[in-house]
């Protein structure tokens, strides 16, 4: 996919996953403003990254909070950095997982504020300026198939994104008479080659072989995706190539969200998982 010429806003850049897509759309040609709150060893990683092109621009932006003032000073710094803005890309920073029993009022303040309320209100700045701008714009949001399914652990980071899932089809609905389009990258299991993930990172001691067996178990595929598989979707909305695409809620999940998984949790070593042996058969355990 073809972005040269196009300048792309990265929310949460420096998150796993934003990371991975930061870098696909500096690959395809996009200018890149990378935007972080405290992280300028990673934003400034990634800036080199994409300013590795002869004609590439790339900037960081650090914010100072996630409120709306402070998302409209971010889409004004990325506009007087790279002269407009053409694509956004949003992803959550809290991802903690957290058992029911056990998630305080601190927690999910957190996780509102940060996953929802922190991403709207960014989404909504840009959306001003592109529709000043007068030009087709994409917004996408980076969300997680724990949105549409209930996981053991993953409220916070369920509920958090199952609202950004309607914000992302209102907004698709309302926004298209500009010619912007809105959706939603929804990845299941992710693997960086050493670690997995699933919304938050597995502890090294949950990451095991026999861990890993039994979450390929379950997925059609056969395998965990790579970042670069959730990057080359969200490259692909931001292209010429999805003009006609609003609205929509793609798992990048190998088909996992279509199978029956054994157990409730898809963190490996917590309840309800079982004590994992050569012989285990996810399919037929019994708990």
């Amino acid at each position: 996919m073809e972005l040269s010429c196009k300048c792309a806003l990265v929310y949460g850049a420096t998150t796993f996953l934003g990371d991975g897509v930061t870098r696909s759309l500096a690959r395809a040609g996009a200018n890149i403003a990378v935007a972080h709150e405290g992280q300028e060893a990673r934003a400034k990683s990634l800036v080199t990254y994409a300013s590795q092109r002869a004609d590439g621009q790339a900037v960081a932006i650090e914010m100072s909070g996630n409120g709306p003032e402070q998302a409209g000073c971010l889409i004004s710094d990325c506009v007087g950095a790279l002269g407009q803005i053409d694509i956004v890309i949003l992803a959550p920073s809290e991802i903690t997982p957290l058992s029911f029993l056990e998630q305080t009022e601190e927690h999910w303040r957190r996780a509102l504020e940060t996953n929802v309320a922190a991403l709207l209100y960014v989404s909504q700045a840009a959306a001003r300026h592109m529709v000043a701008q007068g030009c087709a714009g994409r917004i996408i949001f980076l969300s997680s198939i724990a949105s549409e399914m209930a996981f053991h652990e993953t409220a916070l980071l369920g509920t958090s994104l199952a609202a950004i899932n309607t914000v992302a089809k209102v907004a698709a609905h309302e926004l298209g008479k500009h010619r912007i389009t809105v959706n939603v990258v929804a990845p299941g299991w992710v693997s960086d080659g050493t670690e997995m993930y699933f919304g938050a990172k597995i502890e090294s001691d949950m990451d095991t072989g026999a861990a890993r067996e039994y979450v390929t178990g379950g997925i059609p595929l056969g395998r965990t995706a790579t970042v670069d598989e959730i990057a080359a979707v969200c490259v692909f909305l931001a292209s010429d190539a999805a003009s006609y695409v609003t609205g929509a809620y793609i798992p990048v999940d190998g088909g996992y969200a279509i199978t029956k998984q054994a157990g409730g949790t898809p963190y490996p070593g917590r309840d309800p998982w079982p004590n994992m042996d050569a012989n285990y058969d996810p399919f037929t355990a019994e708990f």
